[in-house]
This record gives structure tokens, C-alpha cells and sequence, in this order.
């Protein structure tokens, strides 16, 4: 066997006969399906990296080549007598779009630092109304602006929480805003709901849920890529971010989405 690690799934079965009670085990190893899983993950990320690199590349390349051909002809440096206004003008529009392209590429790598960089988790004990009521104050002029009706339902066995407050804040934030964004596409009665409850695993939940449109599954499953995105304006960040945090806490975040609602499940 030597030192090669196992990576062992337990499935556990209770099998009845009358009044005898057995109980299956069986053990699989899951290396492999590991390998492939991690494989998938770098693939996916690599190519996002890929898109959103080019994405600033291919233009500055492609303008620069355009700027040198204001100074060249045939081959050989234009002289000063040929260069006019309008030329400086455009070498100066030129040389502002490289400027704000290479910033944005700059911003693109800080935020990929980010996720290299987030503080480890300072764990304590605080309430969870309270909490949440201090998330819903944050968020109460956008939630009154989209006229969203927000209901947050709290089990009694969820009423504390051990956690570093500040950075699951910074998760809740992060999904409830998306569902805002979300929510601002369906014309009426738009809703989002919390709750906090114990799983059946004895783990804290959360739920955020939301009836805005749809996520297909090839998106649900690139969500959570770092810089990932479907918006415009977007960096792609947030739900990388957020399963980051959540995994320094042994946790995890799941994303589901049907015609009926989406929702985001964060488990501690």
C-alpha cells in the first residue's frame, strides 16, 4: 500500500428483518472522482482567467498597432511636420483607452489577491436576530425602493450562532444583493425570504431564497468560479469569495434554482 492516501466514501444502511436489525457498510474509493472533480474545477477556472485576460489584452494589442501607425509610413517614422491636431487627439484617445484597459486589469488581478488573502475566521457567539435585523437595516432603503417583501424566520434552535460575524455578514450581504439585482427583472411581487434552522446533521443552516427569473445549469454550475459572471459591470468575485469564507468555516454554500425560486443554502 505504501503512503498513498484513501479517500473513502462510507454509505451506512439499515436493513430490517422482523425484529433483527442489520446494518450495511460499504466503503468506495472516491479517489479518482476526486481527481476528476479538482481537474474540472482548474479547467473551468483557467478558462475564465483565459476570457477575462484576452478580454484586455486583444484590445490594447490591437490599439496599439493603430497608434504606431499614426508615427509610421511605409515602414519608416513619420516626419513632425506630418503630424496634425486631429493625430494628437487620437493618440491621446488611444492612450486613455490602454490606460483605463490596463486598469481594469490591474483591478482584475487585486481582485483574485483577494481571495488569497482573507483573514482567518474569528469564531464567536452572537445572536441571530439580531444579526440579521442589522443585515436587513443595511439593505432597507434598496428593499423599500424594489417594494421587495422581505420575511426572515428564525427556528429556536438557531437562535445563536458560532461564527466570525463580520465575514458571514459579508457572505449574506453579498447573495442578498444579487437577489436584489435579480429581483429588479420581474415587474411584481417580488419576495425574498430567510431562514435559519438545524439541519438534519445537527448543523447550522441558512436559506436565502428569492422568486426572481430562473438560473440555468450551465450558469448554477460556474457561479461560484472566481470571476465568473453574467453582468455587465459585474467582477465575479462575490460567490468565490463567499464559498471561500464559508470553507475556512467547514462549511459550504449550494445554489438551487427552479420557475419557481432561487435559493442559496449556507451551511456551518
Amino acid at each position: 500500500m505504501g503512503d498513498t492516501p484513501i479517500h473513502l466514501m462510507i454509505r451506512s444502511k439499515e436493513i430490517r428483518n422482523g425484529e433483527n436489525v442489520s446494518r450495511l457498510i460499504s466503503l468506495q474509493d472516491i479517489r479518482h472522482e476526486l481527481d476528476e472533480k479538482e481537474l474540472d474545477s482548474w479547467q473551468k477556472l483557467i478558462r475564465v482567467l483565459t476570457h477575462e485576460i484576452m478580454n484586455s489584452i486583444a484590445p490594447i494589442v490591437s490599439l496599439t498597432g493603430t497608434l504606431k501607425n499614426f508615427f509610421t509610413h511605409e515602414g519608416l517614422p513619420a516626419t513632425p511636420s506630418s503630424v496634425d491636431a486631429e493625430t494628437i487627439e487620437n493618440v491621446i484617445q488611444g492612450l486613455e483607452t490602454i490606460e483605463e484597459r490596463g486598469k481594469g486589469l490591474v483591478n482584475f488581478v487585486n481582485s483574485y489577491r483577494i481571495l488569497t488573502k482573507i483573514p482567518k475566521p474569528d469564531f464567536a457567539v452572537f445572536q441571530v436576530e439580531e444579526w440579521l435585523d442589522q443585515i436587513r437595516l443595511l439593505l432597507h432603503e434598496q428593499i423599500e425602493k424594489q417594494e421587495i417583501h422581505l420575511e426572515v424566520k428564525i427556528d429556536q434552535r438557531a437562535r445563536e450562532l458560532t461564527a466570525d460575524k463580520n465575514l458571514l455578514t459579508q457572505v449574506v450581504l453579498n447573495i442578498l444583493k444579487n437577489a436584489i439585482e435579480a429581483l429588479a427583472e420581474i415587474p411584481e411581487n417580488r419576495k425574498i425570504r430567510i431562514f435559519a434552522d438545524i439541519s438534519r446533521q445537527n448543523r447550522p443552516v441558512i436559506r436565502i431564497i428569492n422568486n426572481g427569473p430562473v438560473i440555468s445549469e450551465d450558469v448554477l454550475e460556474k457561479i461560484f468560479i472566481p470571476f465568473y459572471t453574467t453582468k455587465e459591470q459585474g467582477s465575479g468575485i462575490g460567490l468565490s469569495f463567499s464559498r471561500e469564507i464559508l470553507r475556512l468555516h467547514h462549511g459550504s454554500i449550494h445554489a438551487e434554482s427552479s420557475e419557481a425560486s432561487t435559493s442559496f443554502t449556507i451551511t456551518l
